[in-house]
């Protein structure tokens, strides 16, 4: 089990940080997974705007990160978004524990059976 570890999930939109709490769309990296919230308060459905000074200040064990740009063809991957000196002084980071979500299956098309078992997949390759 995660219990001990917490993790925050960010929606990267061309640069632009959101971070979803426990009730969110991406809940289920709670729910299921078992990763403690980084914040309790981050609970807002559309998340909450976020900087990278945020997710040094909570420095979570695991950072998951949805890259919006990906399906909606943003200029600034996530992968550019988060190679910067605030991200690599997360213990996330340090830790080989910044795992990039694919984006098709955790924004576009949530709630089937195969896509659960794909999220599932996903955060339990990330672990290793």
């Amino acid at each position: 089990s995660n219990k001990n570890l917490n993790a925050v999930v960010v929606l990267s939109n061309n640069g632009k940080l959101s971070v979803y709490g426990l009730k969110s769309r991406f809940g289920i990296i709670f729910d299921h997974f078992g990763f403690k919230p980084v914040d309790e308060v981050a609970v807002s459905t559309h998340g909450s705007k976020i900087n990278f000074e945020y997710l040094l200040e909570k420095n979570p064990d695991y950072i998951f990160v949805v890259d919006r740009s990906a399906v909606n063809g943003g200029d600034v991957s996530a992968n550019k978004a988060f190679d910067n000196d605030i991200i690599k002084a997360t213990k996330a980071y340090k830790d080989g524990n910044i795992i990039f979500l694919d984006a098709e299956t955790w924004y576009t098309a949530t709630g089937g059976i195969k896509t659960t078992q794909k999220m599932a997949d996903e955060v339990k390759a990330g672990l290793k």
